[in-house]
């Protein structure tokens, strides 16, 4: 038969018939020799697509199953979890047992400010680490600066203390590590 065309037959051959028919409708003046294998190849490429199509859809629902699963999965854990975070927290309520995440503040002892370190904080000081000095007061100070002014023979007549301080303050241009480019 003339206008025979099966569309279960490989695509390439539907191709191979298609552009026959046409040269010969071109010859003939008429496209009646291309239509029965484009219809067949029409006919396939619809029936791939509906089978591609299925596919599709039996691979989503899977997809969605699985993510459904999932979901179970994550509740049941996030559940158990709790569970045992409860089961945990409540563990030492009856026998007052402190746990690791309250705080310690309401329990710590009460010390009185001037009571050694050690008592203080808790720790125990190490013999090669210095220990903190007191803060010195500014009538301390005071006295402090007197005591040592009396030792060293200060005056307390401004113009000496201004002629010691210039002594002090200008730089000495034999003092050593200073270039001779100073003298003059």
């Amino acid at each position: 038969m003339l206008f025979e065309a099966d569309p279960n037959e490989p695509i390439e051959t539907l191709f191979a018939k298609v552009k026959t028919g046409a040269v010969q409708g071109f010859n003939n003046r008429t496209s009646v020799f291309a239509i029965p294998p484009f219809a067949a190849l029409l006919v396939r490429l619809a029936n791939d697509a509906d089978k591609r199509a299925a596919k599709v859809e039996a691979l989503t629902r899977q997809l969605f199953w699985l993510t459904v699963g999932l979901l179970i999965l994550t509740v049941f854990l996030l559940i158990f979890t709790a569970y045992l975070a409860y089961k945990e927290h409540n563990k030492g309520a009856e026998t007052g047992a402190v746990r690791p995440w309250q705080s310690q503040i309401n329990r710590a002892p009460v010390v009185h400010p001037e009571a050694p370190e050690e008592e203080r904080t808790g720790m125990v000081n190490h013999p090669n680490r210095s220990k903190k000095k007191k803060a010195i007061f500014d009538a301390e100070r005071h006295t402090r600066f007197k005591d040592m002014a009396k030792e060293v023979g200060a005056s307390e007549d401004p113009k000496e203390f201004e002629k010691a301080f210039i002594r002090v303050a200008t730089p000495n241009p034999n003092a050593p590590g200073k270039s001779s480019r100073n003298k003059s």
